[in-house]
């Protein structure tokens, strides 16, 4: 299957809601020319991808599993935006 996405500074978003049946598996990454740097050779000591530690994966997976369909990333929002939220779900929850 072939899926489009977008990569923002060591992220990559599908640009479509996918639901995946793996929690890890190959995949091919096509990259248009005009979007790698020639000039300068990647360097080795900054790997681009963290693992974290194995218990860590193991209860991502469990908390995943257990959510089941409502697993999905969060939009990018500001500290004030998620105050503000708050805010608003505790006045309508202690103002009856």
């Amino acid at each position: 299957m072939r899926l489009e996405a977008i990569y923002d500074h060591g992220h990559i978003t599908f640009t479509r809601p996918i639901c995946l049946a793996q929690e890890r598996f190959p995949v091919l990454i096509e990259l248009p020319d005009t979007a790698l740097n020639t000039a300068e050779p990647p360097t080795q000591t900054q790997p681009s991808v963290v693992k974290p530690p194995a218990a860590a994966t193991d209860l991502l997976t469990e908390i995943r599993r257990v959510l089941g369909p409502l697993n999905r990333q969060r939009t990018a929002v500001s500290a004030a935006e998620d105050k503000q939220a708050l805010t608003e779900i505790l006045a309508e929850k202690y103002a009856r």
